[in-house]
């Protein structure tokens, strides 16, 4: 009687750890295409931003696609100050003019909020979405 129920036991237990094993050889793939999945796109970052917090590029920004160009502008006390492009590699946001190239990583980007980190300092920067 005790044999059966200890050859019960390692059966059930075998069926656990077998269906553990199936569901984690089926969430695998799931889990990497959601990390995979993070990288910012273009369409997120288009927009007006405002400075809430930290080193930000500047007060008040935008970032465009103007006949296929991606336009970078800023603006000091509502007046046009900055002009440049920005390119998306990955999570690597980049602005380029004829005298300055920043690098910013983007940590995070949803419809209200812009996380920047400078790079390669590291300065933290949040930037909030205008209507």
């Amino acid at each position: 009687m005790r044999d059966r129920a200890y050859r019960r036991t390692q059966v059930r237990d075998g069926v656990a750890l077998k269906r553990r094993g199936l569901l984690f050889a089926l969430l695998l793939p799931i889990v990497a295409c959601a990390s995979a999945a993070t990288a910012p796109s273009e369409e997120q970052i288009l927009g007006a931003w405002t400075c809430d917090e930290g080193d930000c590029p500047d007060p008040e920004l935008e970032f465009a696609i103007e006949e296929g160009e991606h336009v970078f502008r800023t603006w000091l006390h509502a007046r046009p100050a900055t002009r440049a492009q920005w390119q998306l590699n990955g999570d690597t946001l980049t602005i380029l003019s004829s005298d300055m190239r920043d690098e910013w990583q983007v940590v995070e980007v949803n419809r209200r909020t812009l996380r920047l980190r400078r790079l390669p300092t590291g300065e933290p920067a949040v930037l909030r979405r205008l209507p």
